[in-house]
């Protein structure tokens, strides 16, 4: 168990690495706020879609992962690709930490629609 200043800290860290990401991808994107959040929905719409038609084994394995990557693949150029996956592991960490406040719409993060 952590104390709350180790918690914090930690809350700070996963807050920074999820910022870094988010950064990362805007600059991809040319600083076009508008081309990443297409970006961001398309990609909310195709994780939603990947995991309402995986099974659980496959939820627990890399093969979403991989089909991911190759969903990916036709709606952003490969460079974006580590990004974003980068980025969902930054936030997928604050989420598991209890790091991200739910939004309006009940996501998390960046990656609102």
């Amino acid at each position: 168990m952590s104390t709350p200043f180790e918690f914090m800290i930690r809350q700070m860290e996963l807050n920074l690495t999820s910022l870094r990401w988010q950064t990362a991808f805007l600059e991809s994107c040319d600083w076009d706020e508008e081309e990443m959040e297409r970006i961001v929905e398309e990609v909310v719409d195709m994780i939603e879609k990947l995991h309402s038609r995986a099974t659980e084994d496959e939820l627990g394995s890399s093969i979403v992962l991989v089909a991911l990557r190759q969903k990916l693949l036709t709606i952003v150029r490969e460079d974006q690709i580590d990004i974003l996956m980068n980025l969902l592991q930054a936030e997928t960490a604050l989420a598991a930490e209890g790091g991200l406040a739910e939004g309006e719409n009940g996501q998390l993060g960046v990656l609102q629609s």
